[in-house]
């Protein structure tokens, strides 16, 4: 893949925070870097984006500090940038807790690998997830605890359901929450405080069991699957870990939708919201995987030159000046020729059925 996202954060105290803002925000320009760093006196907590050999600078770069010489990264690949901007803010915490904690109080780490023995043995013990119920309703460790909180904050008033002579281990999505909420329970008197090390992004990078679903994450993606969806489409019932934000303004209710629904819908939530007049503008970056050279009306069939691989069950989306948006599952692929084939390759001619009309150079888009 060209592009990644890697997140990272660290707990340390930050003196220089308007000059090191200002570093970071000229680093990430220059490497044409995207995403959000929140910086303050108590540490770092960030995500960017960017082609890989411009990350691989980066952390190179920000590692030459000697308060983030130790700096670890979680990363994912990603077919294209997954921020749509950068932004670099100076805060009163990296994660806001509403209270203070002794951070040297965090509880102990536990690893991947560490954390699959206990789950694929069955040990004894609370597998706690600090994440807020939007989080936990698109993916969740099966049979974790789910406190039921709107936002970090709610943590601390929360945990009175928690045995505190039980052993607990705790995650996240990177392990940022955890280190707080850690250190809140130890000086709260619970007696075997862990967290998972990297979070949920370290863990599904490793390993596709225990975790059912999608991770929620904070980039323009939302989610990334790591299993099959446990959530449904809004509109049409069919399994699904696609969330997105209502397009109608007065509306941006965060919703489950399938690409199909979503495309249909005009990414709103309801027939109501797709009617009003004041609709998000959203500037749509095409994954443009051909182009169509012909449209033969009466079979239903398209004849497209391709610009990407493509193959039997790929999800495919057309867009032109006059053709209105949708997608297609494409169930039965020919070559030029005619001959049944399995997939195609960049720069081929092939043929198959589409459910609409569509016309001479339309646009087809990878989804």
């Amino acid at each position: 893949m060209e592009f990644k996202v890697i997140s990272f954060y660290k707990y340390v105290e930050i003196n220089n925070l308007e000059e090191t803002s200002l570093r970071l925000r000229e680093l990430c320009n220059k490497l044409g870097i995207l995403g959000r760093i929140l910086i303050s006196k108590e540490g770092i907590n960030g995500a960017v984006s960017g082609k890989s050999e411009s990350l691989e600078i980066f952390r190179e770069d920000i590692r030459k500090e000697k308060m983030f010489n130790d700096l670890t990264f979680r990363e994912q690949e990603f077919k294209e940038n997954a921020y749509h901007k950068l932004v670099i803010r100076i805060r009163n915490q990296i994660v806001n807790f509403g209270i203070n904690v002794d951070l040297d109080k965090k509880g102990n780490y536990v690893e991947a690998e560490e954390l699959k023995k206990m789950l694929d043995e069955k040990e004894d013990f609370v597998l706690l997830d600090t994440r807020n119920k939007h989080e936990i309703k698109v993916g969740r460790f099966r049979n974790a605890v789910d406190l039921g909180i709107n936002n970090f904050r709610e943590f601390p008033k929360n945990i009175s359901k928690i045995d505190k002579n039980k052993k607990i281990v705790m995650y996240c999505t990177g392990g940022v929450r955890c280190e707080k909420a850690s250190a809140f329970l130890n000086e709260n008197g619970f007696k075997d405080v862990n967290q998972l090390q990297g979070g949920i992004i370290n863990y599904t990078n490793k390993f596709n069991d225990h975790f059912e679903g999608s991770c929620f994450v904070f980039d323009d993606r939302l989610t990334y699957e790591n299993s099959k969806p446990i959530t449904r489409c809004i509109h049409c019932e069919e399994l699904s870990g696609n969330y997105i934000n209502c397009n109608n303004l007065d509306c941006d209710k965060l919703f489950i939708s399938c690409k199909d629904c979503e495309i249909k819908m005009k990414k709103t939530c309801c027939l109501e919201c797709k009617d009003s007049g004041r609709q998000r503008k959203t500037k749509k970056i095409l994954n443009i995987a051909g182009k169509v050279i012909n449209y033969y009306k009466k079979p239903g069939v398209v004849l497209v030159e391709l610009e990407k691989d493509i193959k039997v069950n790929s999800r495919l989306g057309f867009i032109g000046k006059t053709t209105d948006e949708f997608c297609q599952e494409i169930f039965e692929l020919k070559d030029y020729y005619g001959k049944d084939i399995k997939e195609a390759n960049k720069g081929d001619l092939v043929t198959f059925p589409v459910d609409f009309d569509v016309r001479k150079n339309d646009k087809l888009f990878l989804i």
